[in-house]
């Protein structure tokens, strides 16, 4: 995991903000193929989310699942940041 995947995970936003400013790359994979923003989607970390999407995250990128950000969000029941995603153009189909 990168510094921005753990920062993720745990909702710092100031944190992410920072390492994002600092040149941290927003679409990084760790292992299992999962972006900062599957991480911070499958907490509920709204606020997280939307600032990585509004540095450049694909709401749309799979991990080694084929799950997206939706999805991570969606199986556990963070209606707020489901409500987000779709906002910024997640497909609901996908």
């Amino acid at each position: 995991s990168t510094p921005l995947h753990l920062a993720a995970a745990r909702g710092h936003t100031g944190t992410c903000e920072l390492l994002i400013r600092s040149g941290a790359e927003v679409m990084a994979k760790h292992q299992v193929q999962s972006t900062p923003l599957h991480e911070a989607a499958y907490r509920g970390h709204t606020g997280t989310c939307e600032l990585l999407i509004r540095s450049g995250a694909d709401v749309m990128a799979r991990d080694r699942r084929q799950s997206t950000p939706l999805h991570e969000a969606a199986a556990e029941g963070h209606t707020g940041t489901c409500e987000l995603l779709i906002r910024f153009g997640a497909d609901v189909t996908a």
